[in-house]
């Protein structure tokens, strides 16, 4: 194709089509939090899915599956500082606010209220687990030099090693949690 900027032509090759080539599968690998943590070097910067619990609480946004955890980058712009680095590596990813997502987000926000009136922000009423794909990004602290650990990561205070920046959720289930739990632990 040719490109005519004013006094200035250049050519342009243009693919015929969008299909992503051989080295970009279109598919998400399908793992576990698990051998996410495994081998987190084999997944730094893919796309993944993995069926985890979602918990958004004070100072925390994480996916768990029981024994593990990695922070979840959801809805807001992602941002990392490693001190003579650069940004996260791998494609940019835009959450896809459909109507799965809106269902994870209205179960979340249900709160239990204390008998006093107020809502009590660390009492979910739902437990909710989906099925998340995103961008797989890993930092190695270990490998960082002691002076600059504390400001890689992910997270509150850098605390995590290991994130998730949600492109899309699905498979939303919401098991309702006995809010009586909360008023037994005041």
């Amino acid at each position: 194709m040719e490109i005519h900027l004013g006094a200035v032509r250049m050519d342009v090759d243009v693919p015929c089509s969008s299909t992503p080539s051989p080295s970009e599968p279109s598919q998400p690998i399908r793992t576990t939090l698990c051998e996410l943590l495994k081998d987190p070097d084999r997944f730094n910067g893919k796309m993944v899915r993995v069926r985890a619990k979602v918990y958004f609480g004070f100072e925390a946004s994480l996916l768990r599956d029981g024994t593990h955890e990695i922070w979840l980058s959801a809805g807001f712009l992602v941002t990392m500082f490693r001190p003579g680095g650069s940004a996260p590596e791998g494609s940019p990813v835009v959450l896809r606010k459909d109507a799965e997502y809106r269902k994870m987000t209205a179960y979340l926000s249900k709160l239990h209220t204390l008998k006093n009136g107020s809502a009590c922000p660390l009492c979910p009423l739902y437990a909710v687990t989906v099925d998340a794909t995103g961008r797989f990004d890993h930092v190695d602290k270990i490998a960082t030099p002691p002076e600059q650990r504390r400001y890689v990561g992910f997270g509150h205070m850098n605390g995590y090693e290991s994130q998730l920046v949600l492109e899309s959720v699905s498979n939303v289930v919401a098991s309702p949690i006995d809010p009586s739990i909360y008023e037994r632990m005041r």
